[in-house]
């Protein structure tokens, strides 16, 4: 899929924030009315179909037909739109899907979020909000959450039960689970900050998915974290949160640091 001028435009016009679009002027100073093309309305759909889980990193897209007939649009603003996201990274060409799928990367999925422009978060920035949010996000779900909250996390548990050999499957349920508890929160900030570092969050831990351990310890306290949810157990739940961030954290550092043959 060829990448040309148009699109290279269009990219930077829908990087730029609300705010940034609201204070562009004309030649004589005067606020200049801005107008969204179809092209444009489409790539934020396409977006948030990804920011909400229903486009799931590594997913197949619909056909050019299907995306037509979905977002009532011609077949050159879907082109327009496949081309502008493939030049953000957001989506990618698989050959061996036949397609353009949703990306995997954490730039790609960076870039979905609409802060490609920025450097990639480190793993170290991302467990250090973890740990401000999640401890606390688990002990007020405990307080908060209902049967259609518990339901809804006990849902991707299940999920990954089935989902070893498929890392990329298994870290989308561990993400629903996370989204699935700050919802329990009944907090609609906390829901909205959710919304945001969950695509950040999928594209770091697909990045050590396959570190050993990691699966296996995240499915089973999971669990237990949702057992002191069902109990009411606040302090309990946070307790397990954090002590399972810290050993991810733990983990993690010591996978990335080089092996004394590389040091010596």
């Amino acid at each position: 899929m060829p990448l040309d001028l148009a699109s290279v435009r269009t990219c930077e016009h829908i990087c730029k924030t609300a705010e940034e679009r609201k204070l562009e002027v004309n030649a004589a100073g005067r606020p200049r009315v801005v107008r969204t093309t179809y092209a444009e309305e489409t790539i934020a759909r396409m977006k948030r179909l990804v920011l909400d889980g229903t486009w799931r990193p590594g997913d197949r897209l619909p056909n050019e037909e299907a995306l037509c007939d979905q977002f009532q649009v011609g077949r050159s603003t879907v082109r327009e739109a496949k081309r502008a996201l493939l030049l953000l990274g957001a989506i990618e060409i698989n050959k061996r899907r036949d397609g353009s799928v949703v990306s995997s990367t954490a730039k790609g999925l960076l870039a979905v979020h609409g802060i490609s422009e920025f450097r990639q978060p480190s793993t170290e920035e991302l467990y250090q909000i973890r740990r401000m949010l999640e401890g606390e996000i688990a002990a007020l779900a405990a307080e908060s959450a209902d049967a259609s909250d518990l339901e809804a996390m006990q849902r991707p548990l299940h999920q990954m039960e089935r989902l070893y050999a498929a890392p990329d499957r298994f870290i989308a349920a561990d993400v629903d689970f996370h989204a699935a508890m700050a919802n329990a929160t009944k907090n609609t900030i906390l829901v909205g900050m959710y919304l945001h570092l969950r695509v950040i969050m999928t594209g770091i831990l697909l990045e050590v998915a396959n570190i050993p351990g990691v699966m296996t310890h995240s499915h089973e306290c999971h669990k237990n974290t949702l057992h002191a949810i069902r109990e009411h157990n606040g302090p309990e739940a946070r307790r397990l949160t954090l002590d399972h961030l810290s050993f991810m954290a733990d983990v993690i550092s010591r996978h990335k640091q080089p092996s004394r043959k590389e040091t010596a």
